[in-house]
């Protein structure tokens, strides 16, 4: 699954920000992680600000990164859309981190 997450994805005066064709849009932190945790998703496509109520994207790529630390999620490849600049580098620190957690694990599966 290809999870695109973004808070104006409903909205009609920004079509450059819904989800492109074969991506399933997320509005909401909460919404992203319940679906991450199922481990079906293979790629993901990041907006930082949510809005007020829904999270960010930062939090999104730390329970990722949290997940890969444990090995509790799988390989993904991932992009940030978001113009926010901080919040660009936040989600690209946590995402490079669970990238290298990800390398430790298959290293590990190699030399077993």
């Amino acid at each position: 699954m290809r999870l695109w997450l973004d808070d104006q994805i409903y909205d009609p005066s920004t079509p450059d920000r819904h989800p492109p064709q074969g991506w399933v849009g997320v509005s909401s932190a909460m919404e992203a992680c319940r679906i991450l945790a199922r481990g079906e998703v293979t790629e993901i496509d990041f907006d930082h600000d949510l809005g007020e109520t829904s999270g960010s994207g930062y939090l999104v790529a730390q329970f990722i990164e949290k997940r890969a630390y444990f090995g509790n999620l799988r390989p993904m490849t991932w992009r940030v859309h978001s113009a926010n600049p901080v919040g660009l580098a936040n989600i690209q620190r946590a995402m490079r981190m669970a990238e290298k957690f990800w390398a430790r694990q298959l290293m590990r599966c190699m030399s077993t």
